[in-house]
């Protein structure tokens, strides 16, 4: 008896879930079954259970609070820089150019960091590149128009 109150239990507790996916350009950076979640919108915190209406919202710069099994009492905490959140059929997710954990921000801002000099080092070569395509274009002109020059010369020098 005490086995069928336990397993209804857990199975109650998981009935209770959504699943949130906190999703960023470059990873996953949660995907989990969970009680509730709180984030940061636009228009202020919005909290997210089972059977919450569909809904879309632009969040703001803060934290996402998340937690798993409220009988634990505890939570899990998420940076998140901007983005939206879409809810519905009991699904959360949310979409951000920078979503990380408290311990692993700095890890992940220095890795945005190396990937735009990395981008900019390839626009500077990609820039240098082009300058010297256009000074060969502009040699091979002016050679054209010397060449053309003489050709003239001599032909003006035949006909005299």
């Amino acid at each position: 008896m005490a086995e069928s109150v336990a397993a209804g239990a857990a199975e109650s507790a998981a009935d209770n879930k959504i699943r949130l996916r906190v999703l960023t350009p470059l990873k996953t950076v949660y995907d989990a079954c969970v009680e509730m979640m709180i984030v940061r919108t636009s228009d202020g915190d919005l909290g997210v259970l089972r059977g919450h209406e569909p809904c879309t919202a632009i969040l703001g710069d803060g934290v996402l609070r998340v937690i798993p099994d409220r009988l634990e009492q505890r939570q899990e905490l998420l940076m998140v820089m901007g983005g939206v959140l879409t809810v519905r059929d009991d699904e959360a997710v949310v979409l951000s150019d920078l979503a990380a954990p408290p311990d692993q921000l700095q890890a992940y801002l220095d890795q945005l960091r190396e990937e735009k000099q990395e981008h900019e080092r390839r626009e500077q070569d990609a820039e240098l590149q082009t300058h010297r395509m256009e000074r060969a274009i502009r040699q091979a002109l002016v050679h054209f128009d010397v060449s053309a020059h003489t050709l003239l010369t001599r032909a003006d020098a035949r006909d005299a």
